[in-house]
């Protein structure tokens, strides 16, 4: 009975830190995509528009942007599968991951020994801390929460394994290993932290034990090292200068961690690079300060096992080299390195909560407790909703890094999708002035296209392919500037260049297809938009297309089909129910015909053609 009113308890405290957390992470939910990665990771990959076999091998086969993470954009092919690019579901089950983390943290803080009021602090503070928010509120960063659900389900395997000794756990943990890796390859720390929680089970370092870990260290380098050996990389610095970059970024996450103050999508070191720098000598007092602080604590055992948490977890991610546009340190690194401080926050509050010595300050540390957990569940609020509006994000950037291109690149582009295209002018045109960067080329000749300045926009995409080229989207967007224009050849060829540079990308098939159709070779185009439906089975162009050539061919149920796929996948365009009308016309189904122009002048009650066609029909 006791047990059963323990076990209750604790689910009940769980249910209570998950709502909190869920109520931070709310403003998410209501976030649209980013133009940080998304793209690339999500909205421009070809290889998860459809679960074919050859889609498949392709996600586990490719690498993007420089990371290997197959299981995570599989995932994202799953929601594309059944709700397409709705941001709500993507941003919901980041959350959800995330809840889950959260949950098996709670669940091993309390196998480790932990008090309940110590597992809830701790998994409390975990939940609602602001610097997870870019991991959670970032569609691309599944990587982390998805990583991070198979690490702990790992260890929690690995822990009922050796205090049962059931060798099912085991192999249940060797397959969470190869998930995690799988999802993002900073899982390459968790034979390290297997070792460090056998230290904390009690368990001696024999042979048998570094034999356990085989398996894992075999699964996880050979995946990691994927990602790994495409960023390896030889620092041009001193062996100061390389050792001063690593320490300051050892301790930048221990400060940001334990002092929440500001946090941006983009940090730099700071400059120049120096140890006569106040920020690098800072750290490097604190980095001394560090070794005292181990030394003199060496005997608690659980800040020994913070420590080495943090440390084993991010080790191989602490840079001693400065490259441009590449993140030294990111907020997201730090999502599961927190654990063990978290564990040591929640033990030391449970601890002075309890302490004879401390009773008659009590409620002043609930007091306490309470202002700090509003803390950061209301800087989680604010810093989710922030995410909401790139210009506000990178704004920080750039107030930080004021000569940062790619920090105005990307201002630029959020003030762009705001339409204020002044704003996105200015910021691109100061990007150019700080580097000529392709990216700001093209995106300035997106404004230039909108506001209808062909020879302009012609010229910028020019630049930037001339810079960059393998620029495959310069590429694309100066093939749509070429087919709007009614130069279908070049267009054509842009197109073509692009399916070389980035094969079985259904939208270039699709606009291919339609420059083809506009130049009278409906065999070329039919061939194409069967490959776009192909590698995209949700691309309505292609489809809509498609069924006028069939229409035109006399194949009018084929059409029909075509048409109706079209309405289901884009319900509002009124050109389609007129398309399927005329079909149904020709078809000789004069009743069905009536049907969809008169749907067609619901959503567009001025087309004129639906309007005729349907008096024609009634006329006869």
């Amino acid at each position: 009975m006791f047990s059963q009113f323990v076990k209750l308890k604790s689910l009940l405290s769980l249910l209570g830190i998950l709502i909190i957390v869920t109520i931070a992470f709310s403003p998410t939910l209501f976030n649209g995509f980013s133009k940080n990665d998304d793209p690339g990771h999500l909205l421009e990959n070809p290889t998860l528009r459809a679960l074919t076999p050859e889609n498949i091998r392709a996600i586990f086969q490719n690498i993007i942007n420089t990371t290997y993470n197959p299981l995570t954009i599989l995932s994202f092919a799953l929601e594309y599968r059944f709700f397409g690019y709705n941001p709500f579901v993507y941003h919901l089950n980041n959350l959800l991951l995330h809840l889950g983390v959260v949950s098996l943290i709670f669940f091993f803080f309390q196998r480790m020994g932990l008090s309940l009021l110590a597992a809830s602090i701790g998994a409390l503070i975990f939940g609602i801390h602001p610097m997870h928010v870019e991991s959670v509120a970032w569609v691309t960063e599944r990587k982390d929460v998805l990583y991070a659900f198979f690490y702990m389900l790992a260890l929690l395997a690995y822990w009922n394994y050796v205090k049962l000794g059931k060798r099912s756990y085991y192999w249940g943990s060797l397959v969470c290993c190869f998930l995690s890796v799988l999802a993002k390859p900073m899982a390459l720390s968790l034979p390290l932290i297997l070792l460090l929680c056998d230290w904390w089970m009690g368990r001696k370092w024999t042979r048998a034990v570094f034999l356990e870990k085989i398996f894992f260290v075999t699964i996880v380098v050979t995946i990691a090292s994927v990602t790994y050996i495409y960023n390896a990389r030889v620092p041009w610095q001193t062996v100061s200068e390389a050792m001063m970059l690593w320490v300051w970024c050892l301790i930048f996450y221990i400060r940001k961690f334990f002092v929440p103050d500001q946090f941006i999508t983009f940090y730099q070191f700071p400059q120049p690079l120096s140890w006569t720098n106040a920020s690098f000598a800072l750290s490097g007092i604190a980095g001394v300060a560090l070794i005292f602080l181990l030394l003199y604590f060496r005997r608690n055992k659980l800040f020994i096992f913070a420590m080495l948490f943090y440390f084993l977890s991010i080790f191989f991610l602490l840079r001693f080299d400065d490259v441009e546009n590449i993140n030294p340190v990111s907020d997201r690194f730090m999502y599961l390195p927190s654990v063990g401080f978290c564990a040591l926050l929640g033990a030391g509050f449970a601890w002075l909560l309890s302490h004879k010595t401390v009773r008659h300050l009590r409620k002043c540390l609930i007091v306490g407790f309470i202002v700090m957990a509003l803390f950061l569940a209301v800087k989680t609020f604010v810093q989710c909703r922030n995410w909401r509006d790139g210009a506000i994000l990178w704004s920080a950037v750039i107030e930080r890094s004021p000569n940062l291109a790619m920090a105005y690149i990307q201002r630029g582009a959020a003030y762009h999708e705001k339409g204020d295209l002044v704003s996105a002018k200015a910021d691109y045109l100061k990007a150019i002035e700080l580097k000529n960067d392709p990216y700001a080329h093209n995106n300035l000749a997106t404004i230039y296209k909108e506001t209808g300045h062909f020879e302009e926009a012609e010229s910028e995409y020019t630049i930037a392919i001339k810079i960059k080229p393998d620029f495959w989207g310069a590429y694309f967007d100066r093939g749509n500037l070429y087919r709007e224009a009614g130069k279908l050849v070049l267009a054509i060829a842009d197109y073509t260049k692009v399916l070389e540079l980035l094969p079985g990308y259904a939208e270039a098939y699709a606009h291919r297809g339609t420059a083809y159709l506009l130049n009278q070779e409906d065999d070329l185009a039919f061939q194409d938009f069967n490959y776009a439906i192909r590698f995209d089975p949700r691309a309505v162009n292609a489809v809509n297309n498609r069924a006028v050539i069939y229409a035109k061919r006399g194949h009018f149920e084929k059409s029909i089909d075509d048409f109706s796929l079209s309405i289901f996948l884009d319900p509002e365009n009124a050109s389609v129910y007129f398309n399927r009308g005329l079909a149904y016309s020709q078809n000789r189904q004069y009743d069905r015909a009536i049907v969809d122009f008169d749907k067609a002048l619901e959503i567009d009650p001025n087309y004129q053609q639906a309007y005729q066609h349907k008096m024609e029909i009634i006329r006869r």
